[in-house]
């Protein structure tokens, strides 16, 4: 009948419970109980194989198996592996159960004085597979658990039970990385796999192109010496591999960064990091941002966590695989997160087409280019004639790119396979004087077209997979674009608040004379000049021009430029198209979750970037008479994204800047579209409804002008004694009360409520005028020499946490020992990010 039960009939027409009855002691031989058949007789119990996770190596047997599963089923036997210890990280039971749902339970059971927890899960589908890790000595807690088996276990399952589990991981783990590459390319074949302590190496080539490749899949030791013999002789073998396609995965049991680790403790004065970082840098390594999940093993404490877990890539490898990247996925039983090596093939959309350095290198281009700019003719204003010119001479590049330097890496090999035969011709006899030509020529082509084939296939993007909002993990393309364009629309959306003027402000004011200058005709010096300060082959924004190209064209496109920019001074207006804007989304953090943490960062065409330079260094001449001294600097590359208009325009107002400054100034800032770029590919489009743009060469200077609005109150507060700042210096002491630093600004003064109640007070009026949003969570107030509990109620009424010194401004310690490493290692940390950043 199923399960344990058997159904008895007689074909005779007997009473078969009387045939029972009458030989009760031969059937008690076999069967423990019997009664008559029913409707209501059904077998209740069915076979299930479940693991039993977290069983002490002191208590591996199997009639602690049985105590285990004794409230999911009764135990029927476990599986040989399970029973003679050849596998250690769960034991493999079959029982009988009658319960009809996946069975996924927890239980606590005392082992010699100590408090387990055992999880016994059913094994279903292909989602219950084998753990991603296997073993992991926890060095970040008090408790150590191999201390505790080796007083209680067998000394040699102690000593083995690293090298078993360890070598069931790699074999384990080296099958999906196999499916990945044949997915990928058609195919491979794997002519060589060797096995060394820690590391599986497999070998091979992709069947379609025939391209090497080697991959690594690693369980590194906990003990920091075993791991730098480690990194050692993986340095050795990598160098090689020096050309071929390298993948190093697994479990590092290092971090690259002290931010990667989390203990219960609070903090972990392991410096693992530092070789483990030499190691990547040393044999050029790229390891790539990891999506999904910002940790990869947790101890299941919710306390402790780490990055522990990642794939390393070569140079190489990310040239045929520019989209590769690493996305974490649910942890599930085990206690580390599997992680995927993904291509990221998703139709994303069309992507903008932009000007390539390269392009120079190739024959004929600069004849194509002026020729074709100077068959262009197009009617209209001058901004529009230059921006469509513009589009079709891109277009046109666009064909002849794709004539002159398509299948690259083919045209590179068979050069390079010419060049083998020169050279081994050169071995045997003397080359005559057309073969040193060709010589000399086939090196230079190489090396043109393997710079073309870098600058294409060198272009990484920062790539969103997974995205979470309000704690529900978003993957697909439909999903993400939707929730990205949903955010930012409804983030740059202008806000219809009422909001209180400047007119009792006392602003400095320009002079006749230096507003004028500000509206003088722009001189082609000026215009030249300005495009010859930009940067000449970067082509980010939504035109995809490059400045190397105005630069290496300028005779061909002055006019056009100065007829543009001639416009915009007569009328003050700009052609639709114009001032378009791309947003492209950069982490903040390595393992960007959620859409706070990237940063926007607006990229602006460059007919734009012109024109708002050259309004910006008349701008820089006449800014440091409105300014005060307590305003130093603007950080570059910063998004201001609240600044309101209408006070910017008020505040330029009651500067003295003339109406048609303003005007050109309210055109620039008020007209701004823009689109964010998801994995290289625009959205839809939609206006800018408040801010000022980084990108924008404007930006600077008229953030420090709505920042001026800040000062003056201050000012104003400190003059009519409402705030009292701090006093440095004896003889002749100087009242210092603000410093400000673009949107990092120190208020300093002394110990009052008076003086907490008056910044409190001009903070919120600031915000509430400007639109700029003061970030009172992140704001801090440090004390000197101030009880802790005055500070913590200055704090609560601050409506912000409580500092201490040391404390970061700008990067930097304030108030630490400049002649400790500690002081320095923030500054050393960004400087190696950005290296890092340069390598890959």
């Amino acid at each position: 009948m199923g399960a344990d039960k058997v159904f008895i009939r007689s074909s005779e027409g007997v009473d078969v419970m009387s045939i029972v009855n009458n030989a009760e002691e031969f059937f008690k031989l076999i069967f423990s109980n019997w009664t008559r058949w029913g409707e209501d007789v059904m077998p209740y119990h069915r076979g299930a194989w479940v693991r039993l996770y977290g069983v002490p190596l002191n208590a591996w047997n199997v009639n602690f198996f049985k105590l285990c599963v004794f409230n999911c089923g009764r135990f029927l036997r476990a599986d040989s592996c399970s029973a003679d210890k050849d596998r250690l990280d769960f034991a493999w039971v079959l029982i009988a159960t009658h319960d009809l749902d996946i069975i996924k339970s927890v239980a606590r059971v005392l082992v010699d004085g100590v408090l387990v927890e055992i999880k016994t899960v059913e094994e279903w589908g292909y989602a219950m597979g084998e753990d991603t890790c296997l073993f992991e000595e926890d060095t970040e807690t008090t408790a150590s658990q191999t201390d505790y088996e080796e007083r209680n276990a067998d000394p040699e399952v102690c000593r083995n039970a690293e090298i078993l589990i360890s070598s069931l991981y790699r074999r384990l783990s080296c099958k999906p990385v196999m499916f990945f590459l044949a997915r990928l390319f058609g195919g491979v074949e794997v002519w060589s796999t060797e096995s060394c302590e820690h590391v599986l190496w497999c070998h091979g080539r992709f069947t379609k192109s025939g391209e090497e490749f080697s991959v690594a899949n690693v369980y590194a030791p906990c003990n920091d010496g075993e791991k730098q013999r480690l990194w050692d002789l993986f340095s050795a073998r990598i160098q090689l591999l020096v050309g071929r396609r390298v993948c190093v995965c697994g479990d590092f049991n290092a971090v690259r960064t002290v931010d990667e680790r989390r203990s219960a403790r609070g903090g972990s004065n392991s410096l693992d990091h530092i070789p483990f970082n030499r190691f990547i840098d040393d044999n050029n390594l790229i390891d790539l941002p990891l999506s999904g999940r910002k940790f990869t093993w947790f101890k299941g404490d919710g306390l402790s966590m780490s990055r522990i877990d990642r794939f390393l890539l070569s140079g190489e490898w990310c040239l045929a695989l520019p989209n590769c990247m690493q996305v974490a996925r649910l942890r599930g039983l085990s206690d580390h997160c599997p992680i995927v090596l993904s291509a990221n093939e998703e139709d994303w959309g069309p992507r903008p087409s932009r000007m390539l350095k390269c392009w120079r290198d190739v024959p004929g281009y600069n004849v194509f280019v002026r020729d074709k700019w100077n068959s262009l003719q197009v009617d209209g204003w001058g901004g529009y004639a230059l921006k469509e010119k513009l589009k079709m001479i891109k277009a046109a590049l666009k064909e002849w790119h794709s004539a002159h330097v398509q299948n690259l890496p083919s045209r590179i090999e068979s050069l390079k396979a010419r060049l083998t035969d020169l050279d081994q011709k050169g071995e045997d006899e003397v080359l005559s004087e057309d073969e040193i030509v060709e010589l000399h020529g086939v090196s230079s082509d190489i090396h043109s077209l393997s710079r073309m084939n870098v600058s294409i296939c060198r272009h990484r993007r920062n790539a969103i997979s997974v995205i979470q909002v309000e704690e529900v993990t978003l993957e697909g393309v439909d999903p993400i674009r939707q929730v990205v364009f949903s955010h930012f629309a409804s983030h740059f959306k202008a806000t219809n608040v009422e909001r209180p003027r400047v007119g009792t402000l006392q602003f400095k004011r320009l002079n006749q004379l230096e507003s004028s200058s500000l509206t003088k005709p722009f001189s082609e010096a000026e215009v030249k000049s300005t495009v010859w300060d930009c940067d000449s082959f970067k082509s980010p924004g939504p035109d995809g021009i490059n400045f190397g190209f105005i630069k290496y064209f300028w005779a061909e496109l002055r006019g056009d430029v100065m007829r543009f920019i001639s416009k915009f001074h007569q009328n003050g207006k700009l052609t639709k198209g114009i001032n378009s804007t791309f947003i492209a989304l950069i982490p903040k953090i390595d393992s960007p979750q959620r859409l706070n943490d990237f940063r926007p960062i607006s990229l602006v065409g460059s007919l734009y970037k012109i024109l708002e330079k050259v309004l910006a260094n008349m701008l820089r001449l006449v800014i440091g008479r409105i300014i005060s001294e307590s305003q130093t600097a603007f950080v570059k590359d910063r998004q201001i994204l609240d600044v309101d208009w209408g006070y910017l325009d008020d505040v330029m107002g009651r500067m003295s800047f003339l109406v048609l400054w303003r005007k050109w100034i309210k055109e620039c800032v008020c007209t701004a579209t823009t689109s964010v770029l998801v994995n290289g590919s625009p959205m839809e489009e939609f206006p800018l409804g408040r801010g000022i743009r980084q990108g924008d060469p404007l930006s600077p200077f008229l953030f420090l002008l709505a920042a001026e609005g800040l000062n003056v109150m201050m000012e104003a507060a400190v003059a009519r004694n409402l705030f009292m700042g701090y006093s440095v210096g004896e003889r002749d002491p100087v009242s210092v009360s603000h410093l400000q630093f673009a949107d990092d600004t120190l208020l300093l003064g002394v110990k009052s409520w008076a003086n907490v109640h008056a910044l409190r007070v001009v903070l919120v009026l600031f915000e509430t005028m400007s639109g700029l949003k003061v970030n009172f969570h992140k704001s801090m107030l440090v004390g000197v020499i101030i009880p802790d509990s005055w500070l913590g109620e200055a704090a609560s009424a601050l409506c912000c946490k409580v500092g201490k010194i040391p404390f970061l401004y700008l990067g930097l310690p304030i108030g630490g020992d400049s002649r400790r490493l500690g002081f320095w290692e923030p500054m050393l940390a960004r400087l190696k990010t950005r290296l890092s950043g340069w390598k890959s």
